[in-house]
């Protein structure tokens, strides 16, 4: 985006907006009175210490949790989200981190000779993982 771009952007109304969203479960408050606008064009991210909330935040606004006060817009409208198809259907989406979405790599792709070693084959004399009992 140009400077012209992001400057129109941050003077746009929000297509998201959080407002004093809090989380607790329990005795845990694990979001205390967020706030957070999206304007239209923004990449924002979402950063922090593990256990700071990333997560919950994440989920709420997944429609995973709702939240326990506070209010969420979406273009301009209070919405809640129940559950994760109405969160879907505002086009709000996550992609969760998962490794088991990709195959296991075989070993030797998963661990790399450091600095100036050789792959456990080639010391043996072996070609392409020959010796190293993979298959």
């Amino acid at each position: 985006m140009t400077d012209t771009q992001l400057q129109a952007a941050a003077q746009s109304r929000p297509i998201l907006s959080l407002n004093g969203i809090s989380k607790n479960f329990g005795a845990v408050s694990a979001l205390t009175d967020i706030e957070l606008d999206v304007h239209p064009g923004e990449v924002v991210a979402l950063v922090g210490d593990n256990g700071a909330g990333k997560s919950t935040l994440i989920k709420v606004l997944s429609g995973v949790h709702q939240p326990t006060s506070g209010s969420i817009h979406f273009e301009g409208r209070s919405v809640t989200m129940y559950r994760p198809s109405d969160a879907l259907n505002l086009g709000i989406a996550t992609v969760f981190q998962d490794l088991a979405l990709c195959e296991k790599p075989r070993c030797r792709r998963q661990h790399l000779p450091g600095p100036g070693t050789q792959p456990l084959a080639s010391r043996r004399g072996g070609h392409g993982g020959a010796g190293l009992g993979t298959s």
